[in-house]
């Protein structure tokens, strides 16, 4: 999808709880918004634009505890559902199937195959498509179908915030959960590992006007 949730339009300062924007889509389509958080490919979106309940294939509840600012770690230490043939595989999860899904049964110290290389359009990366398929199947999300090499997460996982009054940085890896879709299930390997980096930065406290 090139939209996947409705944007909230108009607000200019997110979650400064004035309702400023209105919702261009969805059941909450021209209510006001406040804007929660802004994104180069989607805009910005709101917990007040709620998406339309067909276009939900499967809900994911997602533990972030710890968020923190300093350092966080976990180790491939649990038996995976699948045994792949000739490999000691680890997985982080449980219930986790394998470890990843490189074609040649290992993670790169970089955390990414060797092989396969896939196609994702070059404006929408979320999005699959065929090599050398040019923009015919990155439309209508924009982009050209450009080669990329899968991302895997090896036998340690590891994330460092920074502690920092204007700029902190929060990190947390924990383990995303299966949702009621299989597909998105088998897609995206979960449930898994996965790791946020939140970059933030603290706005200045409002100057009084007497």
């Amino acid at each position: 999808m090139a939209e996947p949730c409705p944007r909230c339009v108009g607000d200019g300062t997110a979650n400064d709880g004035r309702k400023d924007g209105r919702c261009d889509a969805g059941p909450s389509a021209g209510e006001a918004c406040d804007a929660n958080a802004a994104s180069a490919l989607f805009g910005a979106t709101s917990n007040d634009c709620l998406p339309p309940p067909a276009s939900i294939v499967g809900t994911l509840a997602i533990d972030l505890a710890p968020l923190t600012t300093d350092g966080v770690r976990l180790a491939a230490e649990r038996p995976c559902g699948f045994h792949r043939p000739g490999l000691a595989d680890h997985c982080a999860c449980t219930g986790q199937r394998q470890p990843y899904d490189c074609a040649s049964g290992t993670c790169g110290a970089d955390e990414r195959c060797e092989a396969p290389v896939e196609g994702v359009c070059s404006d929408a990366p979320f999005r699959g498509c065929t090599l050398g398929s040019g923009t015919t199947q990155c439309a209508p999300a924009g982009g050209t179908c450009e080669p990329r090499v899968r991302p895997c997460f090896g036998d340690l996982i590891a994330a460092t915030g920074a502690c920092d009054r204007v700029h902190p940085t929060y990190v947390a890896i924990f383990c995303a959960p299966a949702t009621q879709a299989p597909a998105i299930n088998a897609t995206a390997g979960l449930p898994g590992p996965a790791r946020l980096r939140l970059e933030l930065e603290a706005l200045p406290p409002p100057v009084a006007v007497k």
